[in-house]
């Protein structure tokens, strides 16, 4: 058992070092508390994250990967998408080892674009040529009646062959199996319709036009050197159509594997508590609409 002056000492020496023990005990506490702090804004960042993520494939990537998968979709939606200020925000979290996909959504618009214009030329130029030939070969172009040959029909079948590639005209065989004929009833008159894709000729039920007429007819006009010189300057509409096709490939791809994390990767302005994310878009959508009307 201490004596007294033992207890004594001790009391002198404890006086002595109590403002670093107080000082010690004081950092301590401080460290602590910066470390709890620290851990409860990272668990809050996490939650946030995963909810931020969620929202993220709720209003972008899921509706992206709807309207890319199937490659003849009209896309409807993809402007609405792109509107939401949650599509710009897309960028802050897309993982290193990925491309972004916003870019590549631009790149096969603009391809589009170019696809579009270009086609449109050429077809047209296509169709005054196939009038030429109507003509040349005494072949009724329809008209009011609805009774004869459409040049711009067959301009536009033969885009359509050549940009998808669904058949290729090479011999007389393909246009002969590619022709389908039905009969319809028009004011009380039965006709004769042949389509490649589109209606190409109309006729009466007694016209004598036969499938075979139709396909040889086709054949002949498409062996015409004018047509065959427009048609490999057409050859470049695949070329951007296959480049459209992979680029949507590619797309798909890096969608699929967003969708697949479970956080997403980056830091952004939503990132804050108080709002709800969903609420944080609404708000922003709204104050822009504001701005706009101001």
């Amino acid at each position: 058992m201490p004596t007294l002056p033992n207890i004594a000492l001790i009391a002198k020496i404890a006086n002595y070092y109590s403002p670093l023990i107080t000082a010690v005990a004081t950092v301590a506490l401080v460290v602590v508390t910066l470390i709890y702090i620290r851990e409860i804004r990272k668990e809050r960042i996490s939650r946030l994250s995963f909810a931020h993520t969620n929202v993220l494939k709720k209003k972008i990537i899921k509706p992206l990967i709807e309207e890319f998968e199937e490659f003849e979709n009209f896309r409807f939606r993809l402007e609405k998408i792109k509107s939401d200020p949650l599509y710009e925000d897309l960028g802050n979290h897309i993982p290193s080892e990925l491309e972004d996909p916003r870019a590549i959504i631009d790149h096969i618009e603009k391809r589009e674009e170019e696809s579009e214009k270009l086609r449109k030329k050429l077809t047209k130029e296509l169709e005054d040529i196939l009038n030429e030939i109507f003509r040349e070969r005494k072949l009724k172009i329809r008209k009011e009646d609805g009774i004869g040959w459409s040049p711009s029909a067959l301009a536009n079948a033969i885009a359509d062959s050549i940009t998808y590639g669904d058949y290729r005209y090479l011999n007389f065989k393909e246009i002969f199996e590619g022709i389908k004929m039905e009969e319809v009833i028009e004011d009380g008159k039965k006709i004769k319709e042949f389509g490649l894709g589109r209606i190409i000729a109309r006729v009466e039920e007694a016209d004598k036009l036969s499938k075979e007429d139709v396909a040889k007819e086709i054949y002949e006009i498409l062996s015409d050197k004018r047509i065959k010189k427009l048609l490999e300057e057409m050859k470049v509409l695949k070329d951007i159509y296959d480049e459209i096709h992979e680029n949507e490939r590619k797309l798909l791809k890096i969608l699929n594997d967003l969708e697949a994390y479970e956080v997403l990767p980056g830091v952004c302005k939503y990132l804050k508590p108080g709002v709800k994310l969903e609420e944080r878009g609404r708000r922003r959508s709204r104050d822009k609409a504001s701005r706009i009307k101001g």
